[in-house]
């Protein structure tokens, strides 16, 4: 549950990411036209959508520390219950056994309390590797084995690129290819140079 929630403010993040790197990579427009103000609010209200997420976790975290908690607290009452327990019966003949056990408890407490933090960072590479293996798993719609499809008689090695569209799977509202044209005639060198 706490996956699903990591999951989400992962991705606000990525879109609060991609609003700071649109602005530093214009800054000079920004501080023209002074909309420090306006991308501010722009950051900042996606900033809040990951606050109200993080809030759906606060439920799932105060579940998982209560029961580490209780389990410690209940081990430290079910040991000197039963130490003081046998010691009244001469089960045990020093009281010394029992402070032993207790300290036994605290260790083995302090042992469970670093599980918790541990648990959270869990959830969270849970998440990231979630995303991972979607793209992995992903069949492609292109199969390179395949015999299906168009065979030219003749090739005679011209490449001609018209409007090509394109942005990466993990970001689609930025593209990176915005109806770019190329033609490279056969049997000559051809350089490409762009400015980003």
């Amino acid at each position: 549950m706490d996956t699903k929630y990591e999951h989400a403010c992962m991705g606000i993040y990525a879109k609060a990411g991609l609003v700071a790197e649109e602005v530093f990579s214009s800054i000079r427009n920004i501080h023209a036209f002074w909309a420090f103000q306006i991308m501010s609010e722009r950051f900042d209200a996606i900033l809040q959508q990951a606050h109200k997420t993080g809030l759906k976790k606060s439920p799932v975290l105060s579940v998982l520390y209560s029961f580490e908690f209780f389990c410690i607290y209940a081990g430290y009452a079910l040991a000197f219950w039963q130490g003081i327990r046998r010691y009244a019966t001469g089960e045990i003949a020093e009281p010394g056994s029992v402070v032993t056990v207790i300290f036994a408890v605290i260790v083995a407490a302090q042992a469970l309390t670093q599980v918790a933090p541990q648990i959270v960072h869990i959830s969270k590479a849970a998440a990231a590797a979630h995303e991972l293996f979607q793209v992995i798993d992903r069949e492609s719609k292109v199969d390179p084995l395949s015999d299906q499809g168009i065979k030219p008689s003749y090739c005679h090695g011209a490449i001609e690129l018209r409007d090509v569209r394109f942005a990466y799977p993990s970001r689609p509202d930025v593209p990176v290819l915005k109806g770019v044209n190329l033609s490279i005639p056969a049997n000559k060198t051809t350089a490409q140079t762009c400015v980003l």
